[in-house]
């Protein structure tokens, strides 16, 4: 069987993510998730709000906060790149389609429109309220 040019194969993976992201919320809005310190609709809404993780060594301090509407914003502010876009959630991952990119603050921003968008999923576990784990990451929610 022939195989698909390497540019054919990269636009059939980001279609098959956004249709992926397109069906996801129906089924992860079906999921409620009860933790200690509160029972949530949905994976996504658990997700709604502002989220902190920092490092010391090397230096790293993130934020993300994820709205009600399914869009979210990151933030790295030690490297000044942030990331727009829209995101749905599972019990166990987090999907994020970034749509827009930028660095640098202020009027010295470059921003650049991601199109198509960049298609970024997550392994998820919530531990609590405040708090989810995501790859060797502990997020906690902004108070």
């Amino acid at each position: 069987m022939p195989t698909l040019p390497a540019r054919l194969r990269h636009a059939a993976v980001i279609a098959l993510a956004a249709l992926t992201l397109a069906l996801t919320p129906a089924t992860a809005n079906a999921q409620t998730l009860e933790l200690p310190g509160g029972k949530y609709d949905s994976p996504a809404a658990y997700l709604v709000g502002t989220w902190n993780w920092a490092r010391d060594q090397p230096r790293e301090n993130m934020r993300i906060a994820f709205r009600a509407d399914g869009t979210f914003l990151y933030e790295n502010f030690i490297t000044g790149l942030r990331h727009q876009g829209r995101y749905t959630a599972t019990t166990s991952r987090f999907a994020l389609s970034i749509m827009r990119s930028c660095q640098g603050d202020g009027a010295g921003a470059r921003c650049e429109d991601r199109a198509p968008p960049i298609p970024v999923a997550y392994p998820f576990t919530p531990v609590n309220a405040g708090t989810f784990h995501s790859n060797h990451e502990r997020w906690q929610r902004a108070r």
